[in-house]
């Protein structure tokens, strides 16, 4: 499918997700206080260029905590009446992709040749609320996760054909998809944040590049790997 074509689809799911009030569990942005404060559903977007070649869909788990500044953009759209998705939102999640090392370390390990569309999305859209990381639980309950993925992934990868193969960022965004969708090509990596803490996933953002192309162009539909533990024939 074109990604013109694909665009038109996900931005309508866009439009619906910024401003969803489902008030899940263990998450920010999710009800109507959140969102009149800035704190909204984010983290899905298309990027590249145009083609009717496969792209590639990169897996996160959820937004990290939005900055002030994107706050105080998403507010004042909202006391405006403003579209949020797609030209406002998707305009400043780009500029946000320019900053965090998240988006940079993958776009590094994927390559620029050749250049390909890259489809950004989380499996839940809200951030994790305040005082569940306070008790030290980084993501959402798994009650969030079904809801979450029930309301917004699955129709995204639904949209998207099968021979884009999906990076998973981190090893329970990789078990998670790996059960969900065995049909798809899955590579599992480590989450750009793990960089900071662990020696190998250092080791693997400065030599994975050859090891993510070269696997790209070799597996087949259906099959999935994590990559940090695969040895090349």
């Amino acid at each position: 499918m074109n990604t013109e074509k694909i665009k038109k689809y996900l931005n309508h799911i866009g439009g619906e997700m910024v401003v969803c009030e489902n008030d899940c569990l263990g998450i920010s942005g999710g009800n109507e206080d959140n969102h009149t404060n800035g704190i909204v559903p984010r983290g899905m977007f298309l990027d590249g260029p145009e083609t009717d070649g496969p792209g590639v869909i990169v897996v996160g788990i959820n937004p990290g905590k939005s900055s002030k500044t994107e706050r105080k953009v998403y507010k004042s759209a909202m006391s405006e009446g403003k579209p949020l998705y797609p030209e406002l939102w998707k305009k400043e999640n780009q500029k946000t992709k320019k900053k965090f090392s998240y988006h940079k370390r993958i776009e590094g390990l994927l390559g620029t040749s050749p250049a390909r569309p890259i489809f950004w999305t989380d499996l839940v859209k809200c951030e994790t609320a305040p005082a569940r990381k306070k008790a030290g639980k980084k993501s959402p309950p798994a009650i969030t996760f079904k809801a979450c993925m029930n309301e917004f992934f699955r129709r995204e990868l639904a949209a998207i054909s099968p021979d884009w193969p999906i990076i998973a960022a981190g090893q329970e965004v990789y078990k998670f998809l790996t059960s969900m969708y065995p049909d798809r090509t899955i590579f599992g990596i480590y989450h750009p944040g793990a960089v900071k803490m662990d020696k190998n996933a250092k080791k693997f953002y400065a030599k994975g590049h050859r090891i993510l192309q070269n696997a790209i162009k070799r597996f087949k539909l259906g099959q999935a790997v994590w990559l940090p533990g695969y040895e090349e024939p």
